[in-house]
């Protein structure tokens, strides 16, 4: 290449990357959001199954310098309120905890709702009082729908992809093979709302799953 290409080429990729900054500070982050999904009965927010998908969540994890935070939400039945779990940063014991604590003998009696558990790196906290999107976010789902039942998603910005693509398709192939039936699918997107998709990242309603499942436009 000429001296007079590569100034050009230098010239564009600065152009280029102060473009791609300037559109992340008004939309937030662009992910790469892969979306897991079983029809078969393989509840992910038990540990007989959990403990299988545990150590790949956390190789992914490894790709953030933050410090990753479980944030959970089940309830017994008739009870209008969420079960504490106290604050829970990213260990075994802790997701031990989170798919076990209210299964025990003790509670046999009652019964045991989950609606979903979330993964944040950094924590939601720090995400929310900063206004800041994060590094990696992930949600285990549970719906009563024939084609949407059990899954996780798995959100990470693309810069980050871009740099481990290979190792993260691995991790990702890898969850695939363990939850039993599954499929993956996969969009990129803003975390904020937009034309394909309502709601914020965290906010995802079952339609907007199955736009992903479906690969709807």
């Amino acid at each position: 290449m000429t001296k007079k290409g590569n100034i050009l080429r230098r010239t564009w990729d600065i152009l280029r990357k102060a473009a791609e900054h300037d559109i992340e500070a008004i939309l937030g982050k662009k992910y790469r959001v892969w979306v897991v999904n079983t029809k078969m009965d393989f509840p992910l927010f038990t540990w007989e199954n959990w403990k299988r998908v545990y150590p790949l969540i956390s190789q992914l994890l490894e790709l953030v310098d933050d410090k990753a935070y479980i944030r959970t939400f089940q309830s017994f039945e008739n009870q209008n309120r969420w079960l504490g779990f106290g604050r829970m940063s990213w260990n075994e014991e802790n997701n031990v905890k989170w798919t076990s604590k209210y299964r025990k003998e003790e509670y046999s009696e009652r019964e045991l709702i989950f609606f979903s558990t979330e993964i944040w790196a950094p924590d939601w906290n720090e995400c929310f009082h900063a206004n800041q999107r994060p590094n990696m976010f992930v949600n285990i789902y549970h719906l009563n729908f024939e084609d949407l039942r059990h899954g996780l998603l798995i959100a990470i910005p693309l810069r980050i992809v871009k740099k481990h693509d290979d190792f993260i398709s691995a991790r990702i192939s890898a969850i695939q093979q363990v939850v039993d039936g599954s499929a993956v699918s996969l969009v990129d997107r803003y975390w904020t709302p937009g034309r394909q998709f309502p709601n914020h990242m965290d906010d995802m309603n079952p339609h907007e799953l199955m736009k992903i499942i479906q690969g709807v436009d």
